[in-house]
């Protein structure tokens, strides 16, 4: 053994199960991205793998820190629909890094978020108004 050593992987994996109610509409399930951070001369790839129940809704391969955080930048990654049953939806979030250097680092945040389909956020407006109106009338 000549005392060099290969690349090393650090690997972080998340998996959310998320209990599915009866849904009659287009409710959206999405990822928002916040901040995405890295740092060490010895990063060789970024690999991220993001899917929801088993079926990869994302998947990359980065050369550079700076390509990664040019691609989280887009700040929202849609996930499709709710099925119409109740059951559990499966979202699992993989990053792995490969470096040369130990104190190589990547940092990410993100938060998984129920978006309601348009015509919900338009009937609560509705109801709202018809509710000021009606609260007007009575004093």
């Amino acid at each position: 053994m000549n005392g060099e050593s290969g690349p090393l992987s650090q690997r972080s994996v998340v998996e959310v199960a998320l209990a599915t109610p009866v849904v009659g509409g287009e409710e959206r399930l999405s990822i928002l991205f916040g901040e995405f951070e890295g740092e060490g001369a010895g990063i060789e790839s970024i690999e991220v793998l993001i899917s929801r129940d088993g079926d990869a809704a994302l998947a990359e391969v980065f050369t550079s820190v700076d390509a990664a955080i040019a691609f989280f930048a887009i700040a929202e990654l849609d996930l499709g629909t709710f099925a119409t049953a109740s059951g559990e939806t499966l979202v699992s979030y993989w990053i792995e890094v490969i470096s040369s250097d130990v104190t190589s680092r990547v940092s990410t945040s993100w938060k998984l978020v129920v978006i309601p389909e348009p015509s919900s956020g338009l009937l609560i407006l509705l109801g709202l108004l018809g509710l000021s109106g009606r609260g007007a009338k009575l004093n």
